[in-house]
């Protein structure tokens, strides 16, 4: 899901964004983000705020503004261009659509021109403007087409996109020049160019209203604005090496580095989003340190739930990965169990466990062998959970282990 600038990287943990498609994802998933999925960016100087703005050269125009329009090859002084970037299977983008398009109508006599480009060919992206479109409904709408009885509004996607340039740029050279050299990866994203013809601002569609007004009113603080958006780009950049050193097992270093960017955050909804995952970051690094030292994993795991960080709604996830590693004979495995029972087994016994939690210690149970209490745990685990899906898997996994049970028994008994 796409938020503000600084949140794109911070969705590498685990913040829930309110909406967007990272290119990347869509690639590996078989969509294709600019042109097709196994075209690579070209080389492009970097891009940011206050940079002169590339050029377009644009294959395809699918819409002009209802004839108001020309084809935008050079960026007239003078005049400010909104270049946006978007995707038939992106969500995000197409929800934009009414906000560009309406916009576009507001700002059509004062110099603004907004032009939304995708990378994919045209026999994709016209059938995808024939869909009808759903406006949200309104007593105003309800009354206007009951008087005329004619919809109100535009009825289709293509109607919707041609108050404003909708195009198809196939060989990815716009996004080249402007999404990947500004080291943007996720859409929808917006370019606004100023009267200069330099880039004024970068972010989601959703959020340039006010950077919009101020650049036609020559009232927007590019400096300012470049001092910020460069002061978020090194916040992400550090979420990512955070991150890395997670994973690495270095989560001394890692909550260090974290602990340092909340003190410094350019701003406060920043220091709170990256508070919210220190969690994660915990997790992921006991995760590394577990699969070669269970030892030092149930350190970690001692100090975190000592602290005052800690959050007894993860034990899911600790409980779940250290599962592979409290087998019989494994170094250290008992005493990751151990600690992890100290935590598990009195919120298990008032009833107070997170969603879940019996079903993920019993597995553990399971793998450290005590197999009858493992049974009997999924057993009332199913019975609680009542006519939901959790209750398929659970039985499922009751009869994995009951069957495995079964086995050994039958195995380790005499034959006759």
């Amino acid at each position: 899901m796409r938020t503000a600038l600084f949140r794109n990287l911070l969705a590498f943990f685990l913040i829930a964004t309110a909406g967007g498609a990272r290119l990347a994802e869509a690639a590996d998933a078989g969509a294709a983000p600019e042109g097709n999925a196994s075209a690579e960016p070209g080389p492009s100087k970097p891009l940011t705020i206050g940079s002169p703005a590339p050029g377009i050269d644009i294959e395809h125009w699918l819409t002009n503004g209802n004839g108001r329009f020309e084809p935008v090859t050079k960026l007239e002084p003078g005049h400010v261009y909104v270049v946006e970037f978007w995707a038939t299977w992106c969500g995000p983008c197409v929800a934009s659509m009414p906000h560009l398009a309406e916009l576009q109508r507001r700002y059509a006599d004062r110099g603004v021109t907004i032009i939304s480009i995708t990378g994919e060919p045209l026999e994709k992206v016209e059938p995808s403007l024939e869909r009808p479109f759903r406006k949200p409904a309104s007593k105003q709408a309800e009354a206007a087409e009951a008087e005329t009885g004619q919809p109100a509004g535009p009825t289709t996607y293509a109607e919707l996109t041609s108050a404003y340039c909708l195009t198809s740029d196939p060989d990815s050279s716009v996004a080249n020049d402007y999404l990947y050299a500004a080291g943007q990866e996720l859409i929808p994203c917006a370019f606004i160019v100023g009267k200069d013809a330099r880039v004024e601002w970068i972010g989601i569609p959703s959020e340039m209203d006010e950077p919009l007004e101020a650049v036609v009113t020559d009232a927007w603080d590019r400096d300012a604005f470049k001092r910020l958006f460069d002061a978020k780009r090194a916040f992400e950049a550090g979420i990512v090496q955070v991150r890395r050193l997670a994973g690495q097992g270095k989560g001394d270093e890692a909550i260090a580095l974290l602990e340092s960017l909340i003190e410094n955050a350019p701003e406060e909804d920043m220091a709170r989003s990256a508070e919210g995952l220190r969690g994660g970051i915990v997790m992921t690094d006991f995760s590394a340190t577990a699969r070669v030292d269970r030892a030092a994993a149930a350190k970690r795991f001692t100090d975190y739930a000592a602290s005052e960080h800690y959050s007894p709604s993860l034990l899911v996830g600790f409980v779940r990965v250290s599962t592979p590693h409290v087998r019989p004979g494994v170094a250290g495995g008992q005493e990751l169990a151990a600690v992890l029972a100290e935590r598990v087994e009195p919120l298990l016994e008032t009833g107070k466990a997170p969603r879940g939690l019996d079903a993920v210690y019993a597995m553990l149970l399971a793998e450290k062998g005590e197999h009858d209490r493992a049974i009997t745990m999924l057993q009332e685990a199913v019975a609680a959970a009542g006519n939901t899906p959790m209750k398929a898997l659970l039985q499922r996994r009751l009869d994995e282990l009951t069957k495995a049970k079964e086995e050994a028994e039958a195995a380790a008994a005499p034959s006759s």
